[in-house]
């Protein structure tokens, strides 16, 4: 007899907060509707099995510009499994540096107004702030 196997998705988080914060679970919900088993997994969770994966979604890994270099070999090892992510790689590699915002920019499209510090320069930020007439930032 076969067996019935529900497709497995992971909603991928981060370690500080490995649950799904309120606004993942519309597409928790959505997702078990159709029949896939969906879990909230920390995306630097090196004990859970990716590979069995038939879908890999990016929610809330909001720690990875802590490790950028750790969360895009974690991009490339699901590429190389052959696990599905839901958005493709090469879109995750190229948003998770935010340098695609000056390549928006420069197409004409409006981005947030950004100030770019070389790497290496000590700017502060009150400086920033004052020379662009700001009182409120994201960093």
């Amino acid at each position: 007899m076969k067996r019935d196997i529900r497709p497995l998705v992971a909603l991928a988080t981060y370690a500080a907060r490995p649950d799904l914060v309120e606004d993942d679970l519309p597409l928790a919900s959505a997702l078990k509707e159709r029949g896939m088993d969906c879990h909230a997994v920390p995306w630097d969770d090196t004990d859970f099995a990716w590979k069995d994966c038939d879908g890999v979604i990016i929610r809330s890994c909001w720690d990875y510009h802590l490790r950028p270099d750790q969360f895009l070999e974690w991009v490339n090892r699901l590429e190389t499994l052959r696990v599905p992510l839901w958005n493709p790689p090469p879109l995750i590699r190229w948003n998770a540096r935010k340098n695609y915002l000056r390549e928006l920019e420069s197409r004409g499209i409006a981005v947030v107004p950004t100030t770019w510090i070389a790497r290496g320069a000590s700017e502060s930020l009150g400086s920033c702030l004052a020379n662009a007439g700001y009182d409120d930032a994201v960093v």
